[in-house]
C-alpha cells in the first residue's frame, strides 16, 4: 500500500485557508446580488419552454429531414475531401498512380523469352 506524502499539503494548508477566507465574503455578496436576477431569468425561461412544448412537438418527418440533411452534408464532405476529380469521374491521384506504374496489362504479348522488361 502506497501512502501519499502529506508534507506538501500540510505546507499549503495555511495559504489555502487564507485564500478561502478572503474569497468567501465576496462570493457570498456576489451570490446575493445575482440570486434575484437568476430567479427572474428562470421564471421567464420556464414560461417560454412551456409555451414551445405546448405548441409544437417534433414529428417523425422533422427527424427524417434532419437526418437526411446531415447525411447529405457528410457525403458531400467525404467526396470533397477524397481529392480532386477529373471530367471523366476518375480521381486524378488514381490516374497519376496508374500512369506512374506504367503497366500495359496482365498478359504476355509475345515477348521473346529471356528479354528484359
Amino acid at each position: 500500500m502506497v501512502v501519499p506524502e502529506l508534507r506538501p499539503w500540510r505546507a499549503a494548508r495555511p495559504h489555502v485557508v487564507r485564500i478561502a477566507d478572503a474569497v468567501r465574503p465576496r462570493l457570498g455578496r456576489t451570490a446575493a446580488v445575482a440570486k434575484p436576477r437568476i430567479a427572474r431569468l428562470a421564471r421567464a425561461g420556464k414560461a417560454q419552454v412551456a409555451r414551445v412544448t405546448r405548441v409544437t412537438r417534433p414529428k417523425t418527418w422533422h427527424y427524417t429531414a434532419g437526418a437526411t440533411t446531415a447525411g447529405l452534408a457528410l457525403a458531400a464532405g467525404v467526396v470533397t475531401s477524397a481529392g480532386p476529380w477529373d471530367s471523366s469521374g476518375q480521381r486524378t491521384a488514381e490516374r497519376d498512380r496508374a500512369a506512374a506504374l506504367g503497366r500495359a496489362g496482365g498478359t504476355d504479348h509475345g515477348r521473346a523469352p529471356g528479354a528484359s522488361a
